[in-house]
């Protein structure tokens, strides 16, 4: 069995760069790279301490999100040990992503008094997900999260017999 990540297409290329336009295998090495390494994508889970080890979410006063991203070794040297991104916003279900960070902070807060056998009896907490991407529109971040589930609401105002 052969494993490929990405593009089978720009593996291929290697086999004859001329009719490719490449002038050489390194060029072609550099847009295969280039193509691997668009996106990543940071896996939470709802025991963790914080939402997620890699890249934890704090949220400001005003509702945005500041991101602590941690690096790898090799670029913590240069860079520090954690990039942080301030100011997200995000147009759609910014605020189930504010109720699944709630949630994990009430979970935290769960498993310090009661213990962590207690925290996962408990059901709170939930995993939340961050894809990094890069793309001709910029680079962006999405969060995937599972929705919690909320009591209907009814609002009697909107029934045809209060209409009259």
């Amino acid at each position: 069995m052969r494993l490929c990540f990405g593009s089978k297409g720009l593996r291929r290329k290697q086999h004859d760069l001329e009719a490719n336009e490449f002038s050489s295998n390194g060029e072609r090495l550099r847009d295969w790279r280039s193509a691997h390494s668009d996106e990543f994508f940071e896996q939470g889970s709802r025991d963790d301490k914080a939402d997620c080890e890699l890249c934890v979410a704090a949220v400001a006063e005003e509702g945005s999100l500041t991101l602590n991203l941690r690096l790898p070794d090799c670029l913590a040297s240069q860079q520090g040990k954690y990039l942080v991104i301030p100011g997200i916003r995000f147009r759609y279900g910014h605020l189930w992503v504010l109720a699944a960070l709630e949630n994990n902070a009430e979970s935290a807060a769960f498993r310090c008094q009661h213990g962590e056998k207690a925290a996962r009896q408990s059901g709170l907490g939930q995993a939340v997900n961050y894809r990094f991407q890069r793309d001709d529109k910029g680079r962006r971040v999405f969060v995937t999260t599972k929705m919690v589930e909320s009591p209907p609401v009814t609002d009697r105002s909107r029934e045809p017999s209060a209409w009259t």
